[in-house]
């Protein structure tokens, strides 16, 4: 058995080989993970902006004391009304359905209700998925899921956002919750 002995020149070639390769590893680390920050920081200043936006239609609809909306035949108004406002055993002050003198019917449009229909909206129309939840709820419809539950509770402990990466079918998503005002009809 014969050992081979590499030239200096050699050994000189694979060491800066090494090296830039080292240093190719090094660099090319660093410029995907700043990357991917720059990636998380636009989406949770997309995802930001999107809450607050919800939040501002919020409050502007229970600054106006819900608004009336005509509804289609068939269509009833908002049942959980009766259950967020008033207190038990005062008289209510909201009128679920009024009655035009033409016989057109509407529905009081709350906050909670306008934000669902505006979701079933953009779930039709976007990619963007978003929903109301609770750990009180009011519409058993709106219970968490297990990433909800744990950003809820982690409200509860004054966190004001959680947002997390899931893969759906092969599909990447980001996921973000943020703690609503309440929105108060007055």
């Amino acid at each position: 058995m014969q050992i081979r002995v590499l030239s200096i020149e050699n050994k000189i070639t694979l060491i800066v080989t090494a090296g830039f390769t080292l240093a190719a590893i090094i660099v090319g680390t660093y410029f995907l993970r700043a990357e991917k920050q720059h990636v998380e920081s636009l989406l949770l200043k997309q995802a930001d902006t999107l809450f607050n936006q919800i939040q501002e239609a919020r409050h502007w609809n229970a600054g106006h004391g819900g608004v009336y909306a005509r509804l289609n035949a068939g269509e009833k108004p908002n049942p959980y009304l009766y259950k967020v406002f008033p207190g038990k055993g005062e008289p209510s002050l909201v009128e679920p359905e009024i009655t035009d003198l033409k016989g057109r019917r509407y529905a009081l449009i709350n906050p909670a209700l306008m934000t669902r229909e505006i979701a079933a909206e953009s779930r039709e129309h976007t990619d963007i998925r978003f929903h109301l939840t609770s750990l009180k709820l009011i519409n058993p419809d709106n219970a968490p899921d297990i990433f909800e539950k744990k950003a809820l509770q982690s409200f509860e402990q004054g966190k004001k956002r959680q947002f997390e990466y899931v893969d759906v079918a092969g599909k990447p998503y980001f996921r973000y919750m943020a703690p609503l005002q309440s929105s108060v009809i007055v």
